[in-house]
């Protein structure tokens, strides 16, 4: 149906392992009738949380652009366990912070500009953790944030194994 609002749900969640220098993510999304979901290692290794959490996010951003026609009727609600994930950091004078202009720049150049084509967005805080899942509060949010951390793990434990044997 022409004109029909669409919701998109995007999950995502990022594993690391700071001792091999291995940091893993995953993304959950859900438009129109269809799902995405991909589990992939980053290039790089991560140590800020909200970096590689931003990363997830903006990858996440891409496959779900590729796969939506009519971005502008898109409803976008985006489940993730950092607050600030689509925040650029800034100083008190409005300026970017040095340490966090690479977080910056992804959420500006590619999260914020996909985002802003949609009809809206919102971003849910998830206060949840993989050891203490509160799935009465709201089951299925939690069931596909849980899906992203443990293909993220899944993932992360198989590469860490695979460190390990070289």
């Amino acid at each position: 149906m022409v004109g029909l609002d669409q919701y998109v749900t995007i999950a995502t969640d990022v594993s690391s392992d700071h001792e091999h220098g291995i940091t893993t993510w995953a993304c959950y999304i859900r438009h129109d009738g269809c799902v995405i979901k991909h589990v992939a290692p980053f290039k790089e290794h991560y140590v800020n949380t909200a970096l590689a959490e931003t990363y997830a996010l903006a990858n996440a951003l891409v496959l779900a652009e590729k796969s939506i026609k009519d971005w502008s009727r898109s409803k976008v609600i985006i489940y993730n366990e950092v607050a600030i994930v689509l925040s650029p950091c800034k100083t008190k004078a409005g300026n970017i912070r040095k340490r966090d202009a690479i977080r910056s720049e992804q959420i500006m150049k590619i999260s914020l500009p996909i985002l802003n084509r949609a009809k809206s967005y919102e971003l849910r805080d998830i206060k949840a953790h993989y050891k203490h899942w509160r799935t009465d509060a709201n089951p299925a949010k939690y069931a596909i944030n849980r899906y992203c951390d443990v293909e993220s793990r899944t993932l992360l434990r198989y590469l860490r194994r695979q460190k390990k044997r070289k």
